[in-house]
């Protein structure tokens, strides 16, 4: 199971990357959508497979790495990085906020 969520996770980024690279996501709202929503599976293809099993922890470090790509979603040069960095590093971040507000919820309970 661990190998499948892996795989599936890196032919989530890598799909909607060269997908965005060769442009046939176009620009705007869709491609928005679908960056974000790929970041989004590949967060939770590692979820399923307990993929390292820190980042879900709900501990320190796991909130650091939430920081780290929430952050890393507003940096960027260029209006290509930023139009597909921006949507990706928010799903990866949202995602790995949400699942490790649960953890940690968990935990306190």
């Amino acid at each position: 199971m661990q190998v499948v969520a892996f795989a599936s996770s890196l032919v989530i980024v890598l799909g909607v990357g060269v997908a965005a690279q060769f442009r046939w996501l176009g620009n705007g709202r869709v491609k928005t959508i679908v960056v974000f929503l790929a970041g989004v599976a590949t967060i939770l293809s590692l979820a399923m497979g307990g993929l390292p099993p820190w980042w879900f922890s709900g501990s320190k470090g796991a909130f650091g790495l939430t920081a780290t790509l929430l952050i890393s979603a507003f940096l960027g040069r260029t209006d290509d990085e930023r139009s597909f960095a921006k949507p990706l590093f928010l799903g990866l971040g949202l995602t790995l906020l949400m699942l490790n507000l649960v953890q940690f919820a968990r935990n306190v309970l």
